[in-house]
């Protein structure tokens, strides 16, 4: 059994702000009491950064566990176990970054989030994940897709080629004219992707869910589709 915590990154967060929920809880107080506020609204705003205090200390407290049965997940003081049996259903899919979604459980507790753990360790959980995991069945894939992205930019991928628009000017390559196809995951056994490039004759097409933004069809159906 192998226990897994936030990454230090996080916990520094939740530390700065319990203290500086306390301290402006504090703050808040003294400055009402001096205006002579309500008591009521005193005591209503005080419990508001008390709130903020308790909820970044369940935060605190989350864990992960990989043991010969599954993944358990502690948060806001309960354990949520996902067996190994689950990630080998075929159900559950990876939504970006590192976030695992059931549709089997309820609403509340159907995501798994992996981000939260250190760089470190994501890989980890990851490889002992996808040493059980099946893909979920594959979308299906239409006759073209059309992706906006980028500054008035639009490609339309079909059986023929791709048709690219950059600024009202339209281009158009046959696949027998594309260079290369860079598809980079955040892990290996999964149909998303972080970033894809495809290297044309006089252009580089790049799709980025941070630095460049699209739209038009998901990560999967263009990952299908290519």
């Amino acid at each position: 059994m192998t226990e897994y915590r936030i990454s230090p990154e996080l916990r520094r967060c939740c530390w700065w702000g319990i203290g500086g929920a306390v301290l402006s809880g504090c703050v808040f107080y003294w400055s009402a009491h001096v205006r002579h506020r309500d008591p009521i609204g005193i005591v209503i705003g005080c419990a508001m950064f008390l709130l903020v205090a308790v909820a970044l200390t369940f935060a605190l407290h989350w864990r992960v566990v990989v043991d010969s049965q599954g993944i358990a997940r502690r948060r806001f003081g309960r354990w949520d176990r996902w067996t190994w049996e689950d990630f080998a259903s075929g159900r559950i899919g990876k939504r970006h970054a590192y976030i695992l979604v059931d549709p089997a459980r309820a609403w509340w507790r159907r995501s798994l989030n992996l981000g939260y753990l250190d760089s470190d360790d994501i890989p980890t959980v990851m490889a002992a994940i996808n040493a059980r995991y099946r893909l979920p069945p594959p979308p299906g894939v239409p006759d073209s897709l059309t992706i906006k992205y980028g500054f008035f930019r639009r490609i339309t991928l079909d059986r023929n080629g791709i048709q690219l628009l950059v600024r009202g000017t339209p281009h158009a390559y046959l696949w027998g004219e594309v260079g290369q196809v860079d598809i980079t995951r955040m892990d290996p056994l999964r149909r998303d992707f972080k970033c894809v490039e495809i290297a044309l004759p006089d252009h580089t097409i790049e799709l980025d869910l941070v630095t460049t933004p699209y739209k038009g069809a998901t990560a999967e159906e263009i990952n299908e589709f290519l």
